[in-house]
């Protein structure tokens, strides 16, 4: 699991890069991720969108938040669930 601040991200187009880098990680064990976004930031629906189709048709778990708090206790959640 991994737990992304994107809060200060603005944008870039890494979709590809994110998604060879997630295909190499995934077969070292990696199941999944929070992502945090502020949701005022302008660009808050394209870095979704981005982290989405990073992962799509794959078996990854992500969950976007707006509080990194609320992420951290999800990754460690979800890291517990899979022990």
């Amino acid at each position: 699991m991994k737990l992304c601040d994107l809060r200060s991200y603005d944008v870039s187009m890494i979709t590809e890069e994110l998604k060879t880098y997630i295909g190499k990680i995934e077969g070292l064990g990696f199941i999944g991720g929070a992502v945090v976004i502020d949701v005022a930031s302008k660009y808050a629906s394209v870095i979704e969108l981005q982290m989405r189709k990073s992962i799509q048709d794959r078996p990854i778990l992500l969950a976007l938040f707006t509080n990194y708090h609320e992420a951290q206790e999800w990754v460690v959640k979800e890291v517990q669930n899979h022990i």
